[in-house]
């Protein structure tokens, strides 16, 4: 049971990081929002309404105080990867005083994986993981 969920989740990580960093935003931002943590911590909630709202408008102020959030929160966590995701969906991954420096195009993506995976590993139901990955797997294929 172990190996098989590994395994899935490997094959979930793979398939968002393959993604663009806005089709990975806009997938995994609904299963984060139906996990536990997502529900129960109040950073995640305040960083999944954040991303809803950016995802909307995607403006560069909203970017660079995704950028803020990320490094206070050390891009560790659920939270901190949904900003660190926000933040690497383009301009620059630097204080904007100072010379641009692009983000690689998979970097963001790979942070939307690593909020979900974290997100699903959290949870402490295992029917509601199972359906939280089904709906993921859907949503990728």
């Amino acid at each position: 049971m172990v190996i098989e969920m590994n395994k899935r989740l490997e094959n979930l990580k793979a398939g968002v990081e393959a993604m663009t960093a806005l089709d990975a935003l806009y997938r995994v931002v609904p299963v984060i929002a139906g996990s536990e943590v997502g529900q129960q911590s109040e950073e995640v909630v305040q960083a999944l309404h954040f991303a809803d709202r950016w995802l909307r408008e995607q403006d560069e102020a909203g970017r660079l105080a995704a950028m803020e959030q990320a490094e206070i929160l050390d891009y560790e966590g659920v939270a901190g990867l949904i900003y660190a995701a926000i933040t690497w969906t383009g301009g620059s991954m630097v204080d904007p005083r100072v010379s641009e420096v692009e983000p690689p195009p998979e970097l963001s993506a790979k942070a939307s994986a690593g909020a979900v995976l974290q997100a699903l590993v959290a949870e402490s139901d295992d029917v509601r993981r199972q359906e939280l990955m089904d709906q993921l797997e859907a949503s990728l294929a």
